[in-house]
């Protein structure tokens, strides 16, 4: 437990830089900082100004919202854009700019949504609704004041002014919400001074869970604010994946309780028979003594491929680029690759639904920082990239003999145990043999064959799903997993299965 710890302080250590302007205790995406001691501000400023609706300008939110996986509740992120595209002539004779509102995640299905709004130079904000010019935002009332809202049975309060930094300026902000008829809170937003609406939170119709979005970036008037990495990003998104040969990544970690060194190295590139440079990574694993090797490249959207060799095709690992709430196949039949986290310098994605913790965390200019499983866990150490060193990056072993403490084939236990849905399946082969991996259940009658086929020598990983050869759910129980070599040969393990 020791030398875990000791692990995930020289992790921190070597990447507290690069998240540094990442994890800021600060207002709405850590781009605004409150200034303590202004406590109720009246008025302030050019209304002209203070609510920005010039064609062109776009905002990005990061929207947060609740699922229910297995019984768990999970906050899942979402990529949400907002612009201003033309000016409109309503049938009341106004002039409304027409505001565009929608997901760019493909994991939500939601439809654009439009609305039209006009600002006066009172600190009054108008929306069209209903046919008719009504009231959406007054700037100008102060703290504990009410107003109308357009929205029928609903009032407005003023919950606070107050002032913040953000982009170098010292601007006013607004916290106001939604009360109904009983005087119960629905929803609110914060407005801030030259930025518009950077924070909302709640819903009218109750129709889903109390959803929250924050501001991330935008462009106001030509200039860029913030972070831009969902729609107009400008980020070459292959310094997140560097590859050049004799770049090289140290790792360590756990498996269960047995502590891993794992390393990886740019070797050589290659040209395929598709055309396509890609880079020959030699990856060891200095515990179990296994070696594999892969082709990779990665483009300037940050779409990470892999050479499949036995079938000379190209194939998509991750995608870097996604937006926020997209979702990618993944290694594991019916589970997804989704983009949760994502900012400047560093993104995260998981499996999902996620029940056995399956995560990769990439970061600029250093590429995988981290590898997550239920009871497994690998992060970096030290890497070599383009020639400069970062953290530990010895091997107490030489490279190229790799110390083996297995001496025959073996079935590890599989992990979780007991599982829900989900299980990982490791063993080791001291050379290539045809093997078949089973499930049985405690009559000993064969429920299903997770492989059978010839595989070289070293450690290999499955997962099996608790499903039958007929992909029918199998009840909660205890099941057995058999290894069987050259059909002479066998290894068991009990596997219990929870629903």
């Amino acid at each position: 437990m020791k030398k875990l710890k000791l692990i995930s302080i020289v992790l921190f250590l070597f990447l507290s830089t690069v998240f540094a302007d990442n994890k800021k205790e600060d207002l709405y995406g850590g781009k605004f900082t409150r200034v303590v001691g202004e406590i109720n501000p009246k008025t302030k400023g050019d209304w002209n100004k203070f609510y920005p609706l010039n064609i062109g300008d776009f905002w990005e939110f990061i929207e947060k919202d609740t699922t229910t996986l297995f019984g768990i509740t999970r906050r899942l992120n979402f990529s949400i854009a907002k612009e201003i595209i033309a000016d409109t002539l309503m049938p009341n004779g106004i002039v409304y700019k027409k505001i565009k509102m929608w997901n760019c995640a493909n994991s939500v299905n939601r439809e654009i949504k439009y609305s039209f709004q006009r600002a006066d130079s009172l600190g009054k904000i108008y929306t069209y609704l209903n046919n008719s010019d009504k009231l959406l935002y007054d700037l100008t009332k102060n703290k504990n004041e009410t107003y109308p809202s357009p929205f029928e049975n609903f009032f407005w309060k003023v919950l606070e002014k107050y002032y913040v930094v953000g982009f170098s300026d010292t601007l006013l902000a607004i916290d106001i919400a939604l009360f109904d008829s009983t005087n119960i809170r629905k929803y609110s937003e914060t407005i801030i001074e030259n930025f518009g609406v950077v924070f909302y939170q709640g819903n009218l119709r109750d129709d889903y869970l109390n959803p929250e979005g924050s501001f991330w970036g935008a462009v106001i008037d030509g200039a860029v604010y913030g972070d831009m990495i969902v729609l107009k990003q400008e980020i070459d998104w292959r310094e997140f994946y560097p590859l050049r040969i004799g770049n090289f990544w140290k790792y360590m970690g756990y498996v269960g309780a047995i502590p891993l060194t794992i390393s990886r190295r740019v070797l050589a590139d290659t040209i395929t028979s598709d055309g396509d440079k890609y880079f020959k990574i030699r990856e060891i694993d200095h515990t179990f003594g296994y070696t594999y090797y892969t082709y990779d490249m990665v483009d300037s959207q940050g779409q990470i491929c892999r050479w499949n060799l036995r079938e000379s095709k190209k194939e998509l690992i991750y995608s870097l680029s996604s937006c926020i709430g997209d979702t990618l196949a993944s290694f594991v039949t019916s589970f997804v690759w989704r983009m949760n986290e994502k900012w400047r310098n560093a993104l995260h994605i998981k499996l999902f639904p996620d029940i056995n913790f399956q995560t990769r965390s990439f970061v600029r200019d250093i590429g995988l920082s981290e590898t997550t499983g239920d009871l497994y866990m690998i992060g970096l150490v030290g890497a070599i990239i383009n020639g400069v060193a970062f953290g530990d990056t010895t091997i107490t072993s030489v490279e190229n003999i790799i110390y083996n403490p297995l001496k025959s084939f073996e079935l590890f236990q599989n992990y979780p145990n007991p599982f829900n849905s989900l299980t990982t399946i490791k063993f080791y082969l001291p050379k290539s043999a045809d093997i078949s991996l089973q499930v049985y259940n405690l009559q000993g009658q064969l429920l299903k064959t997770i492989l059978s086929k010839n595989m070289n020598e070293g450690m290999h990983m499955v997962f099996w799903n608790g499903r039958n050869d007929e992909n029918k759910e199998l009840p909660s129980g205890i099941y057995f997993c058999r290894l069987t070599v050259n059909n002479q040969q066998s290894r068991i393990k009990k596997l219990t299965l929870l629903k």
